[in-house]
């Protein structure tokens, strides 16, 4: 079985080395959030993802990084993530967290990684072509609130998804695969969830 870590290896990790945050946990309570991503990108269009699409995991295997819910919710604007975890992500005391949603065309001939990963509590929002191998950096579009991580990727960056196409999502820490949503019980189905939803 290939493994998350594997998969998501091939995008670069480099996507923000910032300084260790001094905070060991933010308040569940206080949001952070970045300023809105400055780059513009050369996406060949396919059509817009709009629409809604969610998926649930009650099973509580996910340790630290477990996701009982993610939420897919398209527009002209972009395609924003939120994901829901049974406890706040451990962001300020891991080496390294990470929050994906691996997304592949319907013909399977085409994927993308929609992520964003901390790197000692500094957070870098990107998209990842798995097919050109083709990485885009984005500043920010990311809120922490609690136990929810929302992150809105730009209608330039995810047009090449086109209207519709199939996902899931999946949570790492250190460097080990965690869970995914929806549970897929050990078979690493990267992709099952149609967008939108029926």
């Amino acid at each position: 079985m290939k493994s998350l870590r594997a998969v998501a290896a091939v995008a670069a990790t480099a996507v923000l080395l910032a300084a260790c945050s001094s905070e060991p946990e933010a308040p569940a309570e206080t949001p952070t959030s970045i300023p809105p991503a400055t780059q513009t990108a050369a996406a060949t269009s396919a059509g817009q993802p709009v629409g809604h699409a969610s998926a649930s995991d009650g099973k509580g295997d996910g340790k630290d990084a477990d996701l009982v819910a993610v939420r897919l919710d398209g527009d002209d604007q972009g395609l924003t993530v939120k994901y829901t975890l049974s406890k706040q992500l451990p962001i300020w005391t891991a080496e390294t967290a990470m929050l994906m949603v691996y997304a592949a065309s319907l013909d399977g001939n085409h994927s993308w990684q929609l992520a964003v990963k901390w790197i000692n509590g500094e957070p870098g929002v990107f998209v990842f072509d798995n097919t050109t191998a083709q990485q885009a950096n984005l500043d920010g579009r990311l809120q922490v609130a609690g136990k929810s991580v929302t992150v809105t990727y730009p209608a330039a960056f995810v047009s090449a998804l086109g209207p519709s196409f199939k996902w899931g999502a999946y949570s790492t820490l250190d460097g080990a695969d965690m869970d995914a949503c929806p549970n897929n019980d050990g078979a690493l189905n990267l992709a099952s969830i149609p967008f939108p939803s029926v």
